[in-house]
């Protein structure tokens, strides 16, 4: 990369242009783009500090033993893979002077939660999942530095690296993706006839049937479908009666057009240490569709939901029939728009990678 380094004065970091790299570690290697926790941690964020008049670069793990570090004032690494390739730029940078912070936002290291996390609920193969978690605690402990976007991450990290500097960096929202939703009607008055589902993933069954019979009993007794997006096992017979749209997932830029079409969304989780550590994404994608969410009560929904007016949080044996009716009846247009506006603003990404780059840099 042909970025030419800053070199840090006396004048204030608002005043100066520095070079930035984020570095992600995905599957989808050829779509970087298209993996959700690449795109809040890694595209966002650069989007974000080249608003603020940052030079900002985004490259694959996999390409850092052809990176200069010492060309960059800052790289962040999102969900760091312990290896020879990341040991060797960590000691480049540290000789060339460049900041490294690692970024994570699910809990993927500390061996004691394995057993909770979605990759166990992949496979039911507790080893290879274990030896995941360890060398991710392995490349934990080669940083000083470190960004999470939650306050339970934050915790989870410090168990395991005490003397770790630790900044909370919630899911953040760019002005691309609110020129996404700005200009749609969503808070008009469609038909919305869904409660929807959107399990991005195929790890989601076990948090489905936390809420499962309360949205059969909610569907069934109002006469109202039930719409799906992406991969999930459904009980036949709990949902006898019930009218079901079953779709594959969307790209991400169509995701919010069906979020709009329904009237409440939810968003369960499984009480777990893992699953209190993930973060506010369902309760913000469907805020910015106008579209009410209705929650597991995680510590960052709550932290989000904090003074909206559409939706609902429910506890742990919480009920979801309840809970979802609160959130239908209590549709409102109006109400909607406000929470998209609210949420956009509070969850700005200038706003929030600011400081961030300010207290780094």
């Amino acid at each position: 990369m042909a970025a030419r380094k800053s070199r840090k004065s006396n004048s204030s970091i608002s005043a100066s242009i520095f070079n930035i790299l984020y570095v992600s570690v995905t599957g989808r290697a050829n779509r970087p783009y298209t993996d959700p926790s690449t795109r809040y941690r890694a595209f966002y964020p650069a989007e974000a500090a080249r608003s603020l008049g940052h030079r900002a670069f985004i490259a694959s793990q996999s390409a850092l033993d052809e990176t200069d570090p010492s060309v960059f004032d800052l790289v962040v690494i999102h969900r760091p893979a312990f290896g020879p390739s990341l040991i060797r730029f960590l000691n480049l940078a540290r000789a060339a002077g460049t900041r490294v912070v690692a970024d994570y936002d699910d809990l993927i290291f500390n061996p004691a939660f394995a057993r909770e996390s979605s990759m166990f609920a992949k496979s039911w193969d507790v080893s290879p999942v274990m030896q995941t978690f360890e060398r991710n605690t392995d490349a934990v402990r080669l940083f000083s530095d470190f960004t999470v976007s939650t306050c339970v991450l934050r915790d989870a990290l410090l168990e395991i690296h005490s003397s770790a500097s630790v900044t909370i960096l919630p899911n953040a929202v760019p002005a691309s993706l609110l020129s996404l939703v700005q200009g749609k009607p969503y808070a008009g008055e469609g038909a919305r006839p869904f409660v929807g589902y959107y399990p991005g993933t195929a790890t989601h069954d076990d948090d489905f049937r936390v809420a499962a019979p309360g949205v059969a009993e909610f569907c069934r007794s109002r006469g109202i479908p039930f719409r799906v997006v992406g991969p999930l096992a459904i009980d036949p017979e709990l949902f006898e009666g019930v009218e079901m749209e079953r779709r594959d997932i969307l790209p991400f830029v169509e995701m919010f057009d069906s979020l709009a079409e329904c009237r409440v969304v939810i968003a369960p989780l499984v009480d777990s240490r893992f699953n209190s550590a993930k973060s506010h994404i369902k309760l913000l994608e469907a805020s910015l569709a106008c579209t009410p969410c209705v929650a597991s009560a995680i510590p960052d929904m709550v932290n989000c939901a904090e003074g909206l007016l559409t939706g609902a949080l429910v506890p742990p044996g919480g009920d979801w029939a309840s809970a979802i009716a609160t959130a239908w009846d209590g549709y409102s247009p109006e109400a909607a728009a406000q929470t998209r506006v609210m949420l956009a603003d509070r969850f700005r990404a200038t706003r929030l990678v600011a400081p961030i780059l300010e207290r780094t840099l």
